[in-house]
């Protein structure tokens, strides 16, 4: 709730003297805790949950595997936004 009441606050401040009173894209860089809790929604939820992409070429990895061209590979944005390792306490909201 306080998140939600600072961003009202920021959004109404900006839109204070204009008519009409709608928020346009440039907007946002005046309001970056907007931006802020938007991207840590979108973290803990993304709207796209795994993605694929074809090797165009062969990949050698760290440990000297090779990924071949041609393979198919699927890359968690669920898994990777919600990793320890990557993110400190990543179940918590955290703008």
């Amino acid at each position: 709730p306080e998140y939600q009441e600072r961003c009202r606050q920021g959004v109404q401040e900006l839109l204070r003297d204009r008519e009409p009173q709608e928020i346009e894209w440039d907007d946002m860089t005046q309001l970056p805790f907007l931006t802020m809790c938007i991207k840590e929604s979108l973290r803990l939820h993304p709207s796209v949950t795994v993605i694929s992409r074809c090797c165009s070429q062969d990949i050698v990895l760290p440990d000297g595997r090779v990924i071949p061209k041609g393979v198919t590979c699927l890359i968690s944005i669920f898994g990777t936004h919600h990793n320890p390792s990557v993110w400190p306490d990543p179940e918590v909201y955290n703008p």
